[in-house]
């Protein structure tokens, strides 16, 4: 049968119909859709000042259209389901040969991680040193590799901030979040992946997308 395409111009009611027939499988389901949900909704959660939502739906949409292009489509631009994978090197190795410009995932302009990566030097080497799903030990992860990985492990080191108290003998430190770190690192994954999705547009047809 023909393949189903779910959109966010159709209801509620329409897309749940449509997604049950996918579940029962009686038909592919097009997953244009899903990824342009979730920065959707992190521009929505940049709206509200969830700075850190945010951050994770845009790296999940990332990793969905990472996903999303590495299967085997049918003749309809419909896909049965993604393909399996976490966002890393090799992943994103393996899109950049479909002949995307991958390059628009650098992850550039925040020191820590212009310090820890230095995507803006060594993003295309540590890509292309990639030769397999798991990172070896000499492997270097890029900036969104990492950043993800932090974020799913819940390490914000990016956004910490420390404060000290000397009062000569009495020495103490605090470490906080900076609010203003999340938001600037929020507003570079937007740029990112709407570069992404433009990509994306590039490679697939719109009426599948």
């Amino acid at each position: 049968m023909k393949g189903l395409n779910v959109n966010e111009h159709q209801t509620n009611l329409e897309q749940l119909e449509l997604l049950q027939l996918v579940i029962t499988g009686a038909g592919p389901l097009s997953l244009g859709a899903e990824i342009r949900t979730f920065p959707k909704q992190a521009k929505k959660c940049m709206d509200n000042h969830l700075y850190l939502a945010a951050c994770l739906c845009f790296i999940t949409g990332v990793e969905s259209g990472l996903r999303y292009l590495l299967n085997d489509f049918d003749d309809d631009g419909t896909i049965a389901k993604l393909s399996k994978g976490n966002i890393n090197n090799f992943l994103i190795r393996k899109v950049g040969e479909l002949g995307v410009d991958i390059t628009v995932l650098k992850l550039v302009g925040n020191d820590y991680f212009d310090l820890h990566c230095n995507d803006a030097i060594e993003f295309d080497k540590n890509i292309n040193d990639a030769t397999g799903k798991k990172l070896n030990s000499n492997d270097k992860p890029v900036g969104i590799v990492k950043l993800r990985n932090d974020l799913c492990h819940g390490n914000l080191e990016f956004a910490h901030k420390f404060h000290f108290h000397d009062d000569s003998s009495g020495r103490s430190s605090a470490k906080t979040i900076e609010m203003q770190s999340l938001e600037a690192m929020a507003n570079l994954l937007n740029n990112i992946s709407d570069a992404f999705i433009s990509e994306i547009e590039k490679l697939r047809r719109p009426d599948y997308f």
